[in-house]
């Protein structure tokens, strides 16, 4: 059995490709699929509950072995009448200036959120907070306000016109996806084969466009490592 971890904004990205590889390549392994936001994962995967993880915000890898995979722009979504472009990068005081939906304090967005404002020597006003970023697309596409995500949150959304977005005009508006395991114990053949699985299948679709506004840079190290 191998415990894997996936960020709520990847899950549609990889879940299903990520068992349909493994049926075909590893049908032997037993796959056991959670998807949470990235503070969760990281508590269980100090806990041990997986055995891999995709992860962003990771700064204390002390218990964990973390390597680099991709850094995100993150984009100003906003209703479809606003008219933002991904061509036609928006200031974080444009912002600013509505209400914006965001996760509660403690979460890896919101802290990104709250730094890209401090650059801007703004404030934001938080008109709602949820921890579902798929509340957070149907409040904004309601207008109920704003928000901060990383484009593959949105990117259906966009190609159907029920959202639109823009790059923020702030090039420390990012951030590192990272492949994350335990220190603790050896890894698997198993767990080996799925991380490889998973880490060819974000790279494939950093390729493809699939997954928008991404810079690839993993590689994943070799067994032991």
């Amino acid at each position: 059995m191998v415990a894997v971890g996936l960020l709520e904004s990847v899950s549609d990205l990889v879940a299903e490709p990520l068992v349909t590889r493994l049926a075909r390549t590893c049908p032997q392994v037993e796959l056991r699929l959670y998807t949470a936001f990235a503070g969760h994962l990281r508590h269980w995967l100090y806990d041990g509950a997986l055995d891999v993880a995709l992860l962003f915000g990771v700064t204390d890898p002390s218990a964990i072995s973390v390597t680099p995979l991709a850094t995100e722009a993150l984009w100003a979504v906003a209703p479809p009448d606003a008219g933002l472009s991904p061509d036609r990068p928006v200031s974080f005081n444009e912002v600013a200036r509505h209400p914006v939906i965001a996760p509660a304090r403690g979460n890896g967005l919101r802290t990104l959120l709250e730094e890209a404002a401090a650059r801007a020597g703004t404030t934001v006003h938080v008109a709602l907070e949820t921890n579902s970023a798929r509340v957070q697309k149907q409040l904004v596409a309601k207008g109920h306000g704003w928000a901060v995500l990383p484009a593959i949150c949105v990117a259906d959304e966009v190609s159907s016109r029920s959202l639109s977005m823009a790059g923020l005009d702030d090039p420390e508006a990012l951030r590192q996806l990272v492949l994350a395991m335990p220190r603790s114990r050896r890894r698997s053949a198993a767990t080996e084969a799925v991380a490889r699985t998973l880490v060819a299948l974000l790279r494939a679709a950093a390729g493809d466009g699939r997954w928008p506004s991404v810079h690839w840079q993993g590689t994943f190290p070799a067994p032991g490592a």
